[in-house]
């Protein structure tokens, strides 16, 4: 899409400032590191297969640890029961996880270890924003929680790194070519 976008208005790559990602972040996605192929379809927010995990883990008590270090509540909408779900379905995925070939990622991460090379040294990198959504970030520390990641189990292996959310008040230079807006 970016390769036809940049024909269609005469651009060059090295026209490109910067490129900005809008996304569903409950919607995971696990794919492996060596061959870019996702295990599974990717489960948006709206699917309520983890049911049953969010249920049983607020019964269980794990609900106020959730709610205390993630400010979430344990539901469908989060990203990790949905990956525990996928973990817990797939031996080959469990497998590949605890081996560290799998990797997780809500659809910002996907798309930036795409565009930044996926099997050729992509970048597996989410922002706290988006890894706030999880159920897996303390919100204290800004990093995942061992806690938490075991609630779920989730090898930290196979999470992004959380970096801070970049924003600029200062607008890039641009070409002035239309139809390009800056």
């Amino acid at each position: 899409m970016i390769t036809a976008t940049l024909n269609a208005t005469g651009l060059a790559a090295g026209d490109l400032a910067a490129l900005g990602i809008a996304n569903q972040r409950e919607t995971t996605v696990v794919w492996n590191r060596r061959t870019g192929v996702p295990y599974a379809n990717a489960i948006v927010w709206q699917d309520t297969r983890t049911d049953r995990i969010a249920s049983a883990l607020d019964k269980s008590g794990a609900g106020a640890v959730i709610r205390r270090k993630a400010g979430l509540p344990p539901a469908t909408y989060f990203a990790g029961g949905k990956l525990r779900w996928l973990l817990e379905a797939d031996a080959r995925l469990r497998a590949d996880a605890e081996r560290g070939d799998a990797m997780f990622g809500t659809i910002d991460t996907w798309l930036l270890w795409n565009l930044t090379g996926g099997t050729a040294g992509g970048v597996h990198l989410t922002d706290v924003t988006n890894a706030s959504r999880t159920m897996l970030m303390d919100l204290r520390t800004l990093d995942w929680d061992d806690e938490l990641c075991e609630m779920f189990g989730v090898p930290r292996a196979m999470l992004p790194r959380i970096v801070p959310r970049r924003t600029s008040s200062a607008s890039p230079r641009c070409s002035g070519r239309p139809p390009v807006r800056c």
